[in-house]
């Protein structure tokens, strides 16, 4: 159990309680909005480069649908980021953003199928 809230205080997003942690928060979500567009287009990139790459013995399914699909969901994704970097964030809303599922705020599920295509088409 002790491990299990080592765990939980290493992962926290930070404090509004204090000025220090609402401006920790603030500007560590200024640098995710950053990197995370980053990370989209590397997967945009990478998806392109191993659906030219497969031999055409492998299913169209996989050569051409799965890349469109996860082509469109990064651009969708990137696009959503890159317009988050415009806008400037109050403590409350870094701190909200921080606090939605990871899924919504990541690039963990184009990130598996897109190495879930991958694996399937070697």
């Amino acid at each position: 159990m002790n491990l299990l809230l080592r765990l939980r205080a290493a992962f926290s997003v930070g404090s509004m309680t204090d000025p220090l942690g609402r401006s920790l928060l603030v500007e560590q979500f200024r640098v995710l909005r950053k990197q995370v567009p980053v990370l989209y287009a590397v997967l945009l990139i990478d998806s392109i480069s191993v659906g030219l790459v497969l031999p055409s013995s492998v299913s169209p399914w996989l050569r051409f649908a799965v890349p469109a699909a996860l082509l469109a969901i990064c651009m969708v994704r990137l696009v959503r980021w890159v317009r988050l970097d415009r806008a400037e964030f109050t403590p409350e809303q870094a701190y909200l953003s921080w606090r939605e599922p990871v899924s919504s705020r990541s690039s963990s599920t184009p990130a598996s199928c897109s190495g879930s295509w991958r694996s399937s088409a070697s």
